[in-house]
């Protein structure tokens, strides 16, 4: 072989090891840009405050994460429908609507679970919710509220055709009841205890429903992928804003009533109605070891109801539906099997 044709080969060889180097400087150039926030939408909801408690602490820091506020559910539904926000706050059920629509969503944490913050109020003089019958009920146009407002109606055996419906933003109902342009409300805190101020009685709240209306934390399955350490992040600064709460609940009042236009005793009566989600109820609730009375059970029970009553347009995949692994890292047992 000719000093020529070694020489060839050898210039060959440098070229491909400096396009090699140059496509590793590349990706490394990439994987090197700083990503934008991870945007997540959330409502004045008494039970989704920890967010804020969590950035008030110093957690969030503005170059990872970004609150969306947002003034109701449904505005949080478009937001993440259209790809405005990678993660959002929301009811179990409207997880579940996203997911019959056919999104690529996960559920990756409980935030909270009402037991008594949603409510049905009305009118002094609707003393009972058969009285219902007639009257104009505000509700917003939700999943959450339409699900409600079914509970309602099955409870006082009434049917939709029974009372009035009007279509109302959660941001419009104090303003729309002062007004006296709805007799009832299809309700939650903090605005219940606005209401309560104005006259409102409450005539149903979610004791009576245990554990149905479960909020969660839904994450488009490409920022899952894509995101992981920003969605770690979310996570741990939620739990430590929950333990934090718990620890000392009359400093996180104090910082969360101004925020919701409460006081900080009212803060305190308000948040008793929820149970906020916690490490260790996170790590029950995703397991599969929860025998029942995991998310899974709660979701393929709400499926079932949602379906019966139409508020699915169709039946979601529950097999995809819940993430657990983001909270199993962060220190949950692994379930033993028997012995």
């Amino acid at each position: 072989m000719g000093i020529e044709s070694k020489s060839r080969r050898a210039r060959s060889r440098i070229r491909g090891y400096a396009g090699l180097l140059g496509l590793a400087l590349a990706w490394l150039a990439a994987c090197s840009q700083p990503q934008a926030p991870l945007r997540v939408a959330t409502i004045p909801w008494i039970g989704y405050q920890p967010l804020f408690l969590a950035r008030d602490l110093g957690h969030y820091p503005a170059s990872a994460i970004r609150l969306v506020e947002l003034r109701s559910n449904t505005e949080s539904l478009r937001a993440i429908r259209n790809r405005d926000v990678e993660a959002a706050a929301l009811t179990l059920d409207e997880a579940l609507l996203l997911a019959a629509e056919g999104h690529e969503i996960a559920v990756v944490a409980v935030l909270d679970c009402s037991s008594g913050a949603d409510a049905l109020v009305a009118r002094p003089g609707i003393d009972s919710l058969s009285a219902l019958a007639g009257a104009r009920v505000g509700v917003e146009s939700s999943a959450n509220g339409a699900y409600v407002l079914s509970r309602v109606l099955h409870l006082a055996h009434l049917t939709p055709a029974d009372v009035r419906i009007v279509p109302l933003g959660s941001g419009d109902q104090v303003a729309a009841f002062r007004a006296g342009e709805v007799d009832a409300l299809v309700t939650y805190e903090p605005l219940r205890t606005q209401l309560g101020a104005l006259g409102a009685q409450t005539l149903f709240d979610s004791r009576e429903i245990p554990c149905e209306i479960v909020d969660v934390l839904v994450v488009l399955r490409d920022a899952l992928r894509e995101r992981k350490g920003q969605i770690d992040l979310l996570l741990r600064g939620w739990f430590a804003a929950v333990a934090h709460q718990a620890a000392v609940p009359a400093e996180a009042a104090a910082r969360l009533a101004p925020r919701l236009a409460m006081q900080p005793e009212e803060y305190l009566g308000a948040v008793a109605g929820v149970e906020l989600g916690s490490l260790g109820l996170n790590c029950v609730a995703l397991s599969e070891a929860a025998n029942g009375n995991g998310l899974g059970a709660s979701a393929r029970q709400l499926a079932v109801v949602m379906l019966a009553n139409g508020l699915l347009t169709g039946e979601p995949d529950l097999s995809r539906l819940i993430e657990p692994d983001a909270v199993r890292a962060l220190g949950c047992e692994t379930p033993r099997g028997p012995r």
